[in-house]
């Protein structure tokens, strides 16, 4: 079911008046009557939160009428304890005035949580948690899980996206050059980089995407009129992964660097099954044109030296891209003004989305994603876990990503 759906048929209701995920007075419930007509996706927020600054959480303690979403960078990750039974994981999330707060998760939430996982993702990981109560410990505020709530792990909004940038700053990030980075070739390999630098081309000679297997993301090979994975058999449906080669320029240099799927939907803020299967671009040598306008403009990108590089070759493959920090100031005071502002609505929400550019379709969910390094022409996969569910925005129509679905 990926895509986005009209629904009719519903009934409405009064909504719950404790524990409540949404601030709304009306409450729509799906029964066996209820139709879903796909519909085109025009640019439908893949999230709806409605964020509460720290300073705001005072008002919500042991009030829990209205559940609480929060987002904050993950300053640590504590081992998973368990107390009577009942397993317990601890999360300390930082917030962009450097407040620290620990959240609390029980049960299924922490057995699932992959804390190796969390530590092996580039820095900063920006996380965002639903449904949570305000409670006290010691004197100090913490969220602590609902049945309802779940973890967000690195989702392409606007406030992870000034998070994440504005973090460069707090955690004194070093900011590489390419030109010096070449010199210490021999002696950094597998160390990963930090540099601003700006798209200058791509190279779709070769291709800018690959059809894969979608249990172990292997390149498909043709078998008669089939695509076959050699460890799955037949595929009906391939599953179409970003393989973007490009050249990065910052001040003293240029360098080739390849774009894994993971590392490209960063950059690009879609997923290429859109693009094939929702826009019709479906020629495997010519670029569609939302890959095009991103030529010329300075992200942050997290890198490292190739692993498997042409004689005399030094390639870099990307891990991770991020928005340029324009100001970290300005950054700070846009994004405390977003959170002590109105809910958003889904208008707003749909504006900023629009402000993007483009849409990221991929819904990090409770199965695994993988972010590939295929350099050597195989793939070694990582596994990223999170627990994942799309929160309810009121509107009159839908919206699902693979299990997960909006209601609205």
């Amino acid at each position: 079911m990926d895509g986005c759906y009209s629904v009719s048929n519903y009934v409405c209701d009064n909504a719950n008046t404790f524990f409540v995920t949404v601030p709304h007075k009306t409450k729509i419930k799906l029964g066996r009557a209820a139709k879903f007509e796909e519909i085109r996706d025009d640019g439908f927020p893949v999230y709806y939160f409605n964020f509460l600054a720290y300073g705001q959480l005072g008002a919500r303690l042991d009030n829990h009428k209205t559940l609480t979403n929060y987002i904050g960078r993950v300053e640590n990750v504590y081992e998973v304890v368990r107390t009577q039974g009942n397993a317990i994981l601890k999360l300390k999330l930082e917030n962009l005035s450097g407040t620290m707060i620990e959240t609390t998760f029980w049960d299924e939430a922490a057995n699932s949580f992959d804390k190796e996982v969390i530590e092996a993702l580039p820095s900063p990981v920006i996380v965002a948690i639903t449904s949570m109560k305000v409670t006290q410990y010691l004197g100090n505020l913490q969220l602590t899980a609902t049945p309802a709530s779940y973890i967000y792990i690195n989702p392409t909004i606007p406030e992870a996206v000034a998070m994440a940038a504005d973090s460069f700053s707090l955690l004194g990030l070093s900011n590489d050059i390419i030109k010096t980075l070449y010199s210490r070739y021999n002696t950094k390999k597998g160390a990963q980089f930090t540099c601003k630098a700006s798209l200058v081309s791509i190279d779709a000679s070769k291709g800018w995407f690959y059809k894969a297997c979608h249990e172990c993301r292997k390149k498909l090979q043709k078998r008669g009129n089939t695509l076959a994975c050699e460890d799955h058999d037949q595929v009906a449906k391939p599953n179409n992964l970003f393989f973007i080669t490009a050249h990065i320029a910052d001040e003293t240099a240029q360098a080739k660097i390849v774009f894994f799927d993971a590392a490209a939907r960063m950059l690009f803020q879609t997923d290429c099954n859109t693009l094939i299967d929702h826009h019709g671009y479906t020629d495997l040598y010519t670029l569609p044109a939302p890959l095009t306008i991103l030529i010329g403009q300075p992200k942050i990108i997290q890198f490292r030296f190739a692993r498997f590089c042409r004689p005399g070759a030094k390639d870099f493959v990307a891990d991770a891209v991020f928005e340029d920090i324009v100001s970290p100031e300005k950054e700070t005071k846009a994004f405390q003004e977003r959170l002590t502002t109105s809910p958003i609505t889904p208008a707003s929400a749909e504006t900023k989305h629009h402000q993007m550019k483009s849409v990221q379709k991929q819904l990090f969910q409770t199965s695994s994603e993988d972010s590939l390094d295929q350099t050597d022409g195989k793939s070694v996969k990582k596994q990223k876990k999170c627990v994942d569910a799309a929160n309810v925005n009121n509107k009159t129509r839908v919206g699902s990503r693979g299990k997960d679905k909006k209601y609205d």
